[in-house]
């Protein structure tokens, strides 16, 4: 369990914040890096999914379903998404400029950072307003969320591992929610035997590099030095 409150970097106290993780299976290893480095934080176990919209969709579920009923409609997220939007527009132009591929609709849609968060958005019917931000530093993120002011704020990174293909690597959703209901929590917890551990696709538990150096999420590394993250 986390306790206890600390600043988030602008001089202002608040409380600290749950975080839920998923990735797609290329990343299966780096999610387990950050979950090994957010400990208790974790409002579940990671999940691995096929799609980074599926994996996306999966983070916002947990980060969401950890608010009390009230709040779940109408808590504001912010979405880091600057590294994603790079590729996704490096991914068009080479389309574009692929002499062999013929360049259809969808690719454009595609091209929408958007694109990853919308089904998620549709299908929830929440009410609450969305900022997609990119060339945001995480710190500065956190100064525009500003959770310390708010009953409850989701922030969510997208981040992206090299794979063997340029333009589809793996990508780990790495959400933080402040105001998440813990008795809510320990019990849905308790059902589901949530252990914190990523695992792969085919169920085995995937752990983090010994030395993993420090986590490759902008947001958690600036949550943990600002102190507003769970402590390890």
């Amino acid at each position: 369990m986390v306790q206890g409150n600390a600043g988030t970097g602008d001089g202002t106290g608040g409380p600290l914040p749950r975080l839920a993780l998923a990735a797609t299976e290329p990343a299966v290893s780096v999610c387990a890096a950050v979950a090994a480095r957010a400990g208790a934080g974790l409002v579940d176990a990671p999940s691995v999914h096929a799609k980074p919209v599926a994996a996306v969709s999966a983070a916002l579920d947990a980060a969401f379903a950890a608010l009390p009923q009230p709040l779940r409609g109408t808590a504001p997220l912010y979405v880091l998404c600057d590294d994603y939007s790079v590729l996704a527009a490096r991914r068009l132009a080479a389309r574009c400029t692929d002499p062999g591929r013929r360049l259809r609709p969808s690719d454009s849609v595609a091209a929408e950072t958007s694109e990853l968060v919308r089904p998620w958005l549709t299908e929830s019917g929440r009410a609450g307003r969305c900022w997609l931000l990119a060339a945001t530093p995480a710190r500065t993120a956190l100064r525009l969320a500003a959770p310390e002011s708010r009953q409850a704020t989701v922030v969510c990174e997208f981040v992206l591992v090299p794979g063997d293909g340029p333009h589809a690597p793996g990508l780990v959703a790495v959400t933080a929610v402040w105001g998440a209901d813990e008795a809510v929590q320990a019990a849905d917890t308790a059902v589901r035997g949530a252990d914190g551990a990523a695992r792969g696709a085919d169920g085995a538990l995937v752990s983090p590099p010994e030395d993993s150096g420090p986590p490759p999420s902008a947001l958690l590394t600036a949550l943990l030095e600002e102190g507003t993250a769970a402590r390890v």
